[in-house]
């Protein structure tokens, strides 16, 4: 790990500004014919399912299934907490009472997401680069130095923390997706296209 008291070595290159249009801003190496739609890595069917999910709670199969789901309040029942027009819930299994009551459904899925994301500690740091000038820091997990970003900050760590154990968590990763609606998420496999084009076969 190289911090203070290391001798100098040559700054990390600056990322290189190029033509190439970002991904997803509409530019296109090919263009397309009137009324042919976008290549997106998620179906139609699939994103037609989505907007189901904010009428009806998304139930996974038993193979799926986890220790977090969201559901309707049943029928007469009144949501706990003062939480008047709650219509939603998020429950934890071997739980009796429901963790959460929500208006929204996708309120109600971004908190089945988010939790089972506490309770894990922090497995982000950052350490000062002094020996990389330009106000460079190591990202450290754990005891691995990943790499070095310019103007780290504490919430920068946070927010690696929360990503890092949405990434390690496939229920609560769909959780969010459900809370993110079809219009996001439509947008998002165009993108994914751009990034990734071998996610979608051609045609024929």
């Amino acid at each position: 790990m190289r911090r203070s008291g290391e001798k100098s070595s040559n700054p990390p290159p600056s990322p290189a500004h190029g033509d190439r249009p970002e991904p997803g801003d509409g530019q296109e190496q090919h263009p397309r014919q009137p009324h042919e739609p976008a290549p997106n890595a998620f179906s139609a069917e699939f994103l037609e399912h989505l907007r189901t999910c904010h009428e009806h709670p998304a139930t996974p199969d038993a193979t799926n299934a986890g220790p977090w789901q969201v559901d309707l309040l049943p029928p007469g029942e009144e949501p706990s907490g003062g939480a008047r027009n709650a219509r939603w819930l998020c429950m934890a299994a071997g739980e009796a009472e429901p963790r959460a009551f929500l208006e929204h459904p996708d309120s109600a899925y971004l908190m089945a997401a988010a939790l089972p994301l506490t309770g894990h500690g922090p497995r982000f740091s950052l350490a000062e680069a002094l020996d990389c000038p330009g106000g460079f820091y190591w990202v450290v997990q754990g005891r691995r130095d990943l790499g070095v970003v310019r103007g780290g900050s504490d919430e920068l760590t946070i927010v690696l923390d929360v990503l890092d154990a949405l990434r390690r968590q496939p229920l609560a990763l769909a959780h969010f997706l459900l809370a993110v609606g079809d219009e996001t998420l439509e947008r998002t496999g165009r993108i994914l296209v751009d990034l990734a084009p071998d996610l979608v076969a051609a045609d024929g």
